[in-house]
C-alpha cells in the first residue's frame, strides 16, 4: 500500500503532482529538488494556493493545515529512503533522468515504484536504467 510518495522536481509540474498526492490522495509527500530556490517557490505556491482554496470555501482551515503537514521539501534524495512511490518531473533529458533513477534505485525500498512524468522519452528505455526494478517502473 502506498503511504509516502516522493516527487523529484519542484517546478510547476512537480508542485502540482505533490499537491495532488497530499490533498487528493491524502499521502505524505516529500518534494526533492537540488535547487533550494525552486523548493522555496514550490512551498510558497502550495501555501498561497491553499489560502485561495480556503478563501473560496473549497477547504477548511483544518484541511489546509492537514495538507501542509503532509508535505515536506528537501534537497536530498536520500530522504526518500522510506517512500513507496517516487515520480520524477524534471527536465526532458535522458542522461539526467537516468542518473536520478540509478541513484533512487539504491535509496528507495525494494518494493517501491518508480515513475516518470516524461512527455517525450521512452518509458521502456528509462525503465532499463534500473533493470532489477523494471517491473516496478511506470
Amino acid at each position: 500500500k502506498i503511504k509516502k510518495i516522493g516527487v523529484i522536481g519542484a517546478g510547476q509540474m512537480g508542485t502540482g503532482i505533490a499537491i495532488v498526492g497530499a490533498k487528493v490522495a491524502g499521502l505524505e509527500v516529500k518534494c526533492v529538488d537540488l535547487n533550494e530556490s525552486a523548493l522555496e517557490n514550490s512551498n510558497k505556491f502550495v501555501k498561497n494556493w491553499l489560502e485561495k482554496e480556503e478563501g473560496k470555501g473549497r477547504l477548511t482551515a483544518d484541511e489546509k493545515y492537514d495538507v501542509l503537514n503532509k508535505m515536506s521539501f528537501s534537497t536530498r534524495l536520500e530522504e526518500l529512503d522510506q517512500t513507496d512511490f517516487v515520480v520524477e518531473a524534471i527536465i526532458e533529458n535522458f542522461d539526467i533522468k537516468k542518473s536520478i533513477f540509478e541513484k533512487l534505485d539504491k535509496i528507495v525500498p525494494e518494493d517501491a515504484i518508480l515513475a516518470s512524468n516524461t512527455s517525450s522519452l521512452s518509458i521502456t528505455k528509462l525503465a532499463s536504467t534500473v533493470p532489477d526494478r523494471a517491473d516496478k517502473f511506470i
